[in-house]
């Protein structure tokens, strides 16, 4: 006989909501990185692909049911989203590991190629998108459109917290629709 476990309708609702927190601040990261480069800010550059492998560790763990305290601070919940991978999957946690370790590149094109080593493992490893802002632009619109879609159609209140928009003409679907439009006429995608 299959055995099924219901997850409680709240629950799953804030882990979406939570997930859609953690896609929201990689596509801001993504943001950051593409102005680091433009402005030729090696350090910042640096500091944010560090920020972005922690983030995405953070999103890997929580997508994959893991239980990770929200803790302040994108270093803090990275670190313990690693360790908390550590215990379940200790090859990835290594090779997380081995690119925090990596010591800041001396010239432009090797910095370039530890920012891309580490967009391929949030791609290609953890799973976070494309790679691309836009990717991520699209990862965290999709998330709360979905959030936002079952948080009405049980008929939970307008409210910041679950990303419901106060009563309007305006349709739900409009805002997605026009995240994607901007996506679509934006160069630096």
């Amino acid at each position: 006989m299959l055995e099924l476990e219901a997850e409680p309708l709240t629950d799953w609702l804030r882990g979406r909501r939570r997930s859609s927190q953690i896609d929201q601040r990689l596509m801001s990261l993504h943001f950051d990185l593409e102005g680091a480069r433009r402005a030729g800010q090696a350090g910042l550059l640096w500091y944010t692909q560090e920020r972005m492998l922690l983030v995405g560790l953070l999103r890997f763990a929580v997508r994959t049911g893991a239980h990770v305290a929200t803790l302040p601070g994108t270093f803090d919940e990275g670190i313990a989203a690693l360790d908390t991978l550590g215990l379940v999957n200790p090859q990835l946690a290594d090779r997380a590991w081995a690119l925090l370790e990596r010591t800041v590149p001396e010239t432009a094109e090797e910095l370039e190629t530890e920012v891309q080593r580490t967009l391929g493992f949030l791609r290609d490893t953890l799973d976070a998108g494309d790679g691309s802002r836009a990717g991520a632009t699209r990862s965290w619109a999709e998330g709360v459109r979905v959030l936002r879609s079952v948080s009405s159609s049980i008929g939970l209140a307008a409210d910041d917290d679950w990303y419901l928009a106060e009563p309007s003409a305006v349709e739900l679907g409009d805002w997605y629709d026009q995240v994607l439009a901007q996506l679509a006429g934006d160069p630096a995608r």
